[in-house]
């Protein structure tokens, strides 16, 4: 065993402890973060868009390199990407921009309400904007905000949610988040 081995097994060792080793059951995976304000377009679209994610896994998985140079030139430069590959690739870009629709569903999960407004403030604050059929919320670890989930009556209500709160600041530096 030579310095390098020594050197990777203590990587993976530390990797084990913190739950962050793909081969561990024990670990959990890490939630998702959202993209920072410097993020690309590509690491938006792998947020926002868990289809298109899906698909950009798949492609990369079989190993096709020119599929994944057209997914990556396609939200750098849309139309030119267009313009080059629209006779040879024609089927995967639109099958790219079937995966980058956000789907709404009623039930949304949400983060970055202030914990000083608790359930109630909360509950009254997502019922403004249509019925509302179940609500479960949570403080964070850090007793700043509450994150949880949220069934609307109507779809129309969750879209107006995700419209209205996504993305805005709450104060306390945290910003809104609304997802389906």
């Amino acid at each position: 065993m030579n310095e390098m081995d020594i050197r990777l097994m203590l990587i993976e060792v530390r990797m084990r402890n913190a739950g962050k080793f793909s081969g561990d059951s024990a670990g959990t995976a890490p939630q998702k973060q959202a993209p920072g304000p410097d993020a690309s377009e590509f690491e938006k679209a792998m947020y926002q868009y868990p289809k298109f994610e899906a698909l950009y896994r798949d492609l990369t998985a079989k190993g096709d390199t020119n599929s994944v140079n057209v997914i990556t030139e396609l939200l750098n430069d849309p139309i030119g990407a267009k313009t080059r590959y629209a006779k040879e690739y024609s089927t995967l870009i639109t099958q790219i921009e079937k995966c980058m629709v956000k789907e709404v569903t009623k039930k949304l999960a949400f983060t970055g309400f202030p914990a000083n407004m608790g359930e109630a403030g909360v509950k009254m604050t997502l019922e403004a904007l249509g019925g509302v059929t179940d609500l479960t919320c949570e403080e964070s670890d850090d007793m700043l905000s509450m994150g949880g989930t949220v069934e609307f009556e109507e779809l129309e209500s969750a879209q107006k949610a995700i419209d209205q709160y996504d993305g805005m600041d709450m104060g306390l530096g945290t910003k809104l988040t609304m997802r389906s």
